[in-house]
């Protein structure tokens, strides 16, 4: 009985040692292949770029030190929900009023624009598909002209509504200064962008949003440890328990992004092919060789949450902070304006839900092109007749896992919201729903890439 214990804990170890010994192996044949090399210059050059970006971030606008009251402006903005997101953001350049204050947000509201337009206007999705790469050259160099325009709005309302303000000496010259270089910054910002997607390991734009929203981590924990808040048990329940759903969060819009419902097609030529052969196959080899549409159970991903944060995070305290300037007649407005928690949280989801089918139908997944993309290769869904049949088929699968999906993630998104109201919290933007979403949707984006560098036959998988 000792010694067959004795040899099974042998034998154990000896599986142990060998796998260890043959990780090791693999991973020292990976460092060695030309794979490892490509993924490790495109490391360096994305994390030079990223570096650039960060520089930029905090250098200060030429004659803003002398002229503006920084501390004051610090002081007051980060009371401010609104300058806390854009805070966030950009990686903590909103408060600095760098160069780089606009960050990516230009670049990113462009080309989503700019793909709202595309499948608004026929003739702009048909020029897209009939001639391909010119469409995209022509894509490209229209969203790099939104981008300046965008840019050039964002950098005058900053400049006007912001800025102005805590100007000790405020004329037209230093505002057309500070416009000019913001503009400029966010125009660099987008050229690094687009160098870290053609040379990196990722898309630049999702990227610099990560870095941003990861460089403000350590800021945050100093802000919430050197606050004046009572340490009750109360509190750390409540800030450990928002942490706990913060995390939730994270895995469950990372499962809604992974999970869907394949769809079994079948290809009429390796049907044909088949039948001539007169294949006699078993069920499981049925089953590898059987060809399927993966239907995602979140197909817009992340960008509802987005989304809704721009209007009830970024839009209504921006409009609001627009009011109260206007003094009195400001205030009267701002009363008309019904302020509910609750009503809040269902406008949230509702938002979330109507976002989310709507792009998924007409950016992400269109069926009526999916249907003639299968009828255009001879391949078809067994029991649906081609044609409009199969787009209906298509449009019914796509909006029932959306719902489930939408509904899902709106839940989640405002969870943790409702626990910070309900014990009394301080608000954390690191741990919003949002931030943790970016964060890991990047990480995990990014993590892929890497894998399909280094094993390319893995990528389909």
């Amino acid at each position: 009985m000792l010694s067959r214990l004795i040899i099974s804990i042998f034998i154990l170890f000896e599986n142990i040692y060998l796998r260890i010994f043959k990780s090791f192996k693999q991973g020292q044949s990976a460092l060695r292949s030309p794979e490892f090399s490509e993924v490790r210059e495109r490391a360096i050059a994305t994390l030079c770029l990223i570096l650039i970006i960060r520089i930029g971030t905090f250098l200060p606008i030429p004659g803003t030190g002398v002229n503006f009251d920084l501390e004051s402006f610090q002081q007051n903005s980060s009371r401010n929900e609104l300058a806390n997101i854009l805070n966030l953001l950009s990686g903590g350049g909103f408060l600095e009023i760098g160069f780089f204050t606009l960050g990516i947000l230009p670049y990113m509201n462009a080309s989503f624009f700019l793909q709202v337009l595309t499948k608004i206007l026929p003739s702009l999705e048909r020029f897209q598909k009939e001639q391909e790469e010119i469409a995209q050259r022509q894509f490209k160099e229209w969203t790099r002209y939104l981008t300046v325009v965008w840019a050039l709005i964002q950098s005058i309302a900053i400049a006007w509504i912001w800025i102005r303000p805590y100007a000790l000496n405020w004329d037209l010259f230093l505002g057309c200064k500070v416009v000019t270089a913001l503009t400029l910054g966010a125009v660099i910002v987008m050229i690094i962008a687009e160098q870290i997607t053609e040379l990196g390991l990722t898309n630049g734009s999702s990227l610099l949003i990560f870095i941003n929203i990861i460089a403000r981590i350590p800021a945050s924990i100093e802000q919430l440890l050197t606050s004046n808040i009572n340490w009750t048990p109360q509190i750390i329940f409540g800030l450990v328990l928002s942490l706990s759903l913060s995390f939730i969060t994270m895995f469950v819009v990372i499962g809604l992004q992974e999970s869907g419902r394949p769809v079994p097609v079948l290809i009429a030529r390796q049907e044909a092919e088949r039948q001539k052969l007169n294949e006699k196959l078993t069920e499981e080899e049925r089953r590898e060789k059987q060809a399927y549409i993966f239907f995602q159970l979140l197909p817009a991903g992340i960008m509802p949450i987005i989304f809704a944060s721009t209007i009830f995070d970024l839009a209504l305290p921006a409009f609001v902070n627009f009011l109260i300037q206007q003094g009195p007649r400001g205030y009267q407005l701002i009363k008309l304006i019904p302020y509910n928690p609750i009503l809040k949280d269902i406008c949230y989801i509702i938002t979330i839900m109507l976002f989310s089918s709507n792009y998924a139908i007409t950016i992400m997944i269109n069926p009526k092109n999916l249907a003639e993309n299968l009828n255009s290769m001879n391949t078809l869904i067994p029991g649906v007749r081609p044609g409009s049949d199969t787009k209906e088929y298509a449009e019914r699968i796509i909006n029932r896992l959306n719902f489930i999906g939408s509904f899902i993630l709106a839940l989640v998104c405002i969870l943790p919201s409702i626990v910070e109201r309900s014990l009394h919290l301080p608000k954390l933007q690191i741990l919003s729903p949002v931030s943790i979403s970016i964060a890991f949707g990047v990480a995990v984006d990014t993590t892929r890439r890497i894998i399909s560098y280094l094993n390319p036959s893995s990528s389909s998988n």
